[in-house]
């Protein structure tokens, strides 16, 4: 992807310098949010897995999607002209979650090279907290946990060292909220780690005045949100407007052209061509004949630090649920994108595996604390998992061989309980759906060794 090269001139904000120039650079029209569950959890020993629903659904989106964005792109009649990938162009960017990233590295290595190399070229490295879980539904102590694991995993992947030797970042970096879902002690969370900006929809956000990007303050150091919008996103995740790139454009003409506060779509990675067949090409024409191309790089969403307002996060918020959060713990009677209905069993039903995952969660932190007296669980716990990335990402069985024998049972307790709380678990209203399956298995292994209020006889 093209960096673009232009002398930072100071406006209205006094924003870092290096922050401003990184907001100049990404002049992203469509960001693509790319994520794939750990699809199959089990330990060394055990005979049978925790759970999984792998059944080769990362080899299908791997080979439906995420390949693809690096196939030169054949759109015209006689198959002759070819462009450049889609990963090439300015006005569009991507991210890998942790979670599947390890499978494509292992399984597609010359694809792999060619994501790294387009990931490498991106104004802004965007991280992410290694797998999928609601971080507002968590202890700030377990996200911190997630997002350190997910920082030391990205660098790993990419072969990157985004940290200097005193733990700062060498430039600004980016973080994807899984599902957007948000609140202060997130934000503050984030900060505390060093990271710069995060993605948010406008109505996540209060602020007096529209903007491209607002400044929200935390305890430590300002975090910028980029605000992504919704109506333009809709319509591209609905694919219902996406046959032809400039009947496209004319419909939503007056929001793209906005030079004040020039508009930023995302959506699922997967929309590209796993959701939706040949949205490919309908980026790749309104990208080149609309926007101007490689070449002719249209200015329109160049950002600066005069589109920054100040704003404050509306907590407990995502991009796809406007009910507190209710998805993931079936409060507010929510039914959002329930796959054709949902009845009162399914909404009790999530807020039941909810509250009993939190439960098990609180339980088994604070058997942690007493486990390690005067000791540090936290920092082994977080090598161990990043050590484990790989095998999480391919579904391979997990190693506690380099765990000491005092945290060995409960270190493998944590982490069923993480892979319990994914978002996906609970984001599809049918039964019959295989995520569901996530949350299920984990409370069944869970029950096995522990009530929420500690070990039962025979446990560990």
């Amino acid at each position: 992807m093209t960096e673009f090269n232009r002398p930072f001139q100071p406006k209205e904000h006094s924003v870092d310098k290096e922050v401003a120039l990184a907001i100049e650079r990404f002049r992203v029209f469509w960001h693509g949010h790319g994520y794939q569950p750990w699809r199959k959890l089990g330990f060394e020993g055990d005979k049978q897995d925790i759970f999984d629903i792998s059944e080769n659904w990362n080899k299908k989106v791997t080979d439906e999607c995420y390949r693809r964005l690096v196939e030169p792109i054949v759109q015209d009649f006689d198959g002759q002209h070819q462009y450049p990938p889609l990963i090439e162009s300015p006005f569009f960017s991507f991210h890998l979650f942790g979670s599947i990233r390890s499978f494509i590295k292992e399984y597609c290595g010359n694809d792999w090279d060619k994501i790294k190399e387009a990931v490498r070229k991106q104004p802004i490295p965007i991280l992410d907290p290694i797998c999928h879980p609601i971080l507002p539904l968590l202890p700030a102590e377990i996200q911190e946990i997630l997002i350190e694991a997910g920082i030391h995993a990205w660098e790993n992947d990419y072969d990157i060292k985004l940290r200097n030797k005193r733990g700062k970042f060498k430039k600004p970096v980016g973080f994807w909220l899984p599902e957007m879902a948000v609140n202060q002690i997130t934000l503050n969370v984030l900060a505390k780690k060093g990271i710069h900006f995060v993605f948010l929809r406008r109505e996540q956000i209060e602020a007096g005045e529209e903007a491209s990007i607002y400044e929200i303050e935390t305890d430590t150091q300002p975090i910028y949100a980029f605000v992504t919008d919704t109506e333009i996103s809709n319509a591209i995740s609905g694919g219902t407007q996406t046959k032809d790139a400039e009947d496209f454009y004319r419909r939503h003409q007056s929001l793209i052209d906005n030079r004040s506060r020039p508009p930023m779509l995302a959506n699922d990675l997967e929309t590209i061509d796993h959701h939706h067949p040949m949205m490919r090409f309908f980026f790749n024409y309104l990208f080149r004949n609309i926007f101007g191309g490689d070449n002719n790089p249209d200015n329109r969403f160049t950002r600066g630090t005069a589109m920054i307002k100040r704003g404050k996060v509306i907590d407990n918020t995502s991009w796809t649920c406007p009910h507190g959060l209710g998805r993931w713990t079936g409060e507010n009677g929510c039914q959002c994108h329930a796959g054709g209905g949902i009845d009162d069993h399914t909404i009790k039903d999530r807020k039941d595996h909810y509250m009993l995952l939190r439960s098990y969660l609180d339980n088994v932190v604070n058997r942690l604390h007493v486990a390690a007296g005067e000791r540090n669980w936290q920092m082994p716990f977080t090598r161990w998992l990043v050590e484990q990335h790989k095998n999480l990402s391919c579904g391979w069985r997990i190693s506690l061989a380099s765990v000491d024998a005092s945290f060995q049972s409960l270190f493998k307790e944590l982490l069923i309980n993480i892979a319990g709380l994914q978002s996906c678990g609970w984001y599809f209203g049918k039964e019959s759906n295989l995520e569901r399956d996530i949350p299920q298995g984990c409370l069944q292994a869970l029950r096995l060794k522990t009530t929420p209020t500690g070990p039962i006889e025979g446990g560990s």
